[in-house]
């Protein structure tokens, strides 16, 4: 029974413990998703291309990066909603998933899949999650009003 308190207690003592390893790997994710959303936003591509990982880097340069959001749906965004409660983290990585409403008020989640190189968050994929969907206005008329 010794045994099982020990082993017990070394777990949840072990618990905590790699939650605050977890917080301390994560900090500055979220400020770093928001630059970068906040980059694509402004359409200042520079930026937001400064922000990726080399890895991503090798696969789109800076000169088709344009062409690349705009293949992949992403640009000529209105809004970003929803930073926070939307995210996974593991030590040195972490997914954030925020939803962008374009100009057009199509809206979709992204994931952007973030990893932490000499201290920087740096964007490693970007991933569609949900499918492109008209953002729809709620509309009153003669027939559904109640008055």
């Amino acid at each position: 029974m010794g045994t099982f308190l020990m082993i017990c207690g070394v777990i949840i003592g072990f618990i905590p413990l790699f939650c605050i390893v977890l917080h301390l790997s994560s900090r500055g994710l979220r400020k770093a998703v928001i630059k970068f959303t906040t980059a694509l936003k402004n359409r200042e591509f520079d930026i937001a291309y400064s922000m990726l990982a080399h890895d991503f880097k090798k696969q789109v340069n800076r000169q088709n990066f344009e062409e690349f959001l705009a293949q992949c749906e992403i640009y000529n965004i209105k809004e970003v909603q929803s930073y926070s409660g939307d995210y996974s983290i593991s030590v040195g990585r972490g997914t954030v998933s925020p939803f962008i409403i374009r100009e057009d008020n199509k809206f979709f989640k992204l994931d952007i899949n973030m990893v932490k190189i000499n201290k920087n968050w740096l964007v490693n994929s970007l991933d569609i999650t949900t499918r492109i969907a008209p953002l729809e206005v709620p509309t009153c008329s003669d027939e559904t009003s109640m008055l």
